[in-house]
């Protein structure tokens, strides 16, 4: 049927996640193992999907569609698009897929366990269908095509991430991360849901197309201000960022890297979408403020931790500071702007594969050492060469530095960004120049000579796919062209709707 095809990827996820419900209430810790194989197969499955959508985007054989309009694979009520999967959509949805296979080798440490090593662990297998469900909620929030629609997708993805923080039920700084993180999270809820019924009753419709600009009020400009303040809380950005620092902090580490990563890129995936079809307000100064203070406070305050996750949190505050630059300025039709966005979307996609990097070698640190403070990690990697590589990578990559994508990702975003606000531009080049400190400081301590450094062994599937990372973060450095042109395109598509 036409909305099988259409709903695909969607479908595939919402199956897999009552089978993997059904498999933890009715399998013993002995079958954890073939759990994750058949999540990992998922996974690739889910990739083809997506795959296959493409495929029915581009074709026009009648046999394949069967007489049904597959070829348009959005969902309409009437002439309303509520449900997009167009090229924009479908590629993001594709970065996520491929994104979360990466993600999901980083468990493998967790699996290749015996049974009796299990019981004595912190990870939980539950993991995975919360993983799956924020998938899912990525997948319907990049697609959605109206408020209401994106509206779920956001908080399939937030309430996912509260219970991933808690799921260390033992440890108190889990349970208080995951209790900040759930009541600011439920401000941003609240903040998207008065925002909607202000858009509805002056318009009397939720889609995003909607001419907003018609409505000359105070209250539809005010509803969009609340309305992006609600993503901006979710995105961390100084000072909605309280409560980013002890979420990170109440984390493990296989926890932390599904609520650091596919959320944030589905967010920003999703703010960029919003922007380019609601372009009719003029936020420069709403937003100049809020890149300049998450910037500059991000910087300082991870100058001042031990702790590699805090550090990591107030990294992501600093670039969500970077990544707000070009918007500070933005107003009327974006399509003049699509280069600079191709870029901020360019850096975003960098960014998160460097942050899954960075925290597949802390997860082997906290199975080795059980802290992620620096003082008592000290020359952890010293002996330990296949690590320090991927260390050495991922946070050479989010300092920026070449010849990774870091590199090129931040001097195309200032370099297009300038014009638009020249002196955030100056103050991202500061604040990056002193992040380096903190980045250098986390190798520093890592590598410092400790004769009671021991040998981490490392799974084949783990080397391999940081392996394949490191040589992405690099390729995409040396050839940026080749995601910029397919970026490019999916954003132009957004227009031509």
């Amino acid at each position: 049927m036409e909305w099988v095809a259409k709903l695909l990827p969607e479908i595939w996820l919402s199956v897999n996640i009552l089978l993997f419900m059904s498999f933890l209430n009715f399998k013993s810790k002995d079958d954890f193992y073939s759990l994750y194989n058949l999540f990992n197969f998922s996974l690739f499955i889910l990739v083809f999907s997506v795959l296959f959508q493409f495929y029915l985007l581009s074709t026009n054989n009648p046999s394949l569609e069967s007489n049904l309009d597959l070829a348009n694979l959005d969902l309409s009520i009437g002439n309303l698009i509520i449900y997009s999967n167009g090229f924009f959509e479908l590629i993001s949805k594709l970065f996520i897929s491929i994104i979360s296979v990466f993600i999901s080798v980083s468990f493998y440490l967790y699996f290749k366990k015996g049974k009796e090593d299990f019981l004595h662990r912190y990870f939980k297998p539950d993991l995975l269908c919360v993983y799956l469900t924020i998938i899912l909620g990525s997948f319907v929030l990049v697609s959605s095509n109206d408020f209401l629609t994106f509206l779920i997708g956001f908080e399939l993805i937030a309430i996912p991430s509260y219970f991933a923080i808690a799921m260390d039920n033992k440890r108190a700084e889990s349970l208080e991360g995951s209790m900040k993180y759930f009541l600011i999270g439920s401000l941003s809820t609240i903040s998207l849901i008065l925002s909607i019924l202000i858009f509805y009753i002056y318009s009397g419709s939720l889609v995003f197309s909607s001419n907003f600009g018609m409505f000359d009020y105070f209250g539809v400009k005010l509803a969009f201000v609340i309305f992006i303040m609600g993503l901006l809380i979710k995105l961390a950005a100084f000072p909605l960022s309280f409560w980013i620092q002890d979420a990170y902090a109440g984390s493990r580490t296989p926890y932390l890297l599904v609520i650091s990563t596919i959320p944030k890129l589905a967010v920003l995936f999703a703010f960029i979408k919003v922007i380019l079809m609601v372009p009719y307000l003029n936020l420069g100064t709403f937003l100049f403020v809020f890149s300049l203070f998450s910037m500059v406070m991000g910087t300082f305050f991870a100058l001042t931790n031990n702790d590699i996750r805090k550090i990591l949190a107030f990294s992501t505050i600093t670039n969500i500071g970077y990544i707000l630059i070009p918007f500070s300025s933005l107003q009327g039709n974006l399509v003049n702007n699509s280069q600079a966005l191709s870029v901020v979307y360019f850096y975003i996609l960098q960014y998160v594969l460097a942050t899954i990097l960075f925290i597949s070698v802390l997860i082997y640190l906290e199975e080795k050492y059980d802290t992620m403070d620096l003082e008592k990690l000290k020359g952890a990697l010293s002996n330990n060469p296949l690590l320090s590589v991927f260390m050495i990578v991922s946070l050479v990559t989010m300092a920026g530095l070449p010849p990774t994508s870091g590199f090129i990702a931040k001097f195309l975003l200032f370099a297009y960004s300038y014009s638009i606000s020249p002196f955030l531009v100056w103050v991202g080049i500061i604040t990056s120049v002193i992040s380096l400190y903190f980045y250098y400081r986390i190798a520093q301590e890592l590598y410092v000579k400790n004769e009671k450094s021991e040998k981490i062994e490392v799974g084949f599937l783990n080397v391999f796919s940081n392996s394949v990372l490191s040589l992405m973060v690099v390729f995409m450095g040396f050839f940026p062209n080749l995601f910029l042109n397919i970026i490019y395109f999916a954003i132009i598509s957004v227009f031509v709707k």
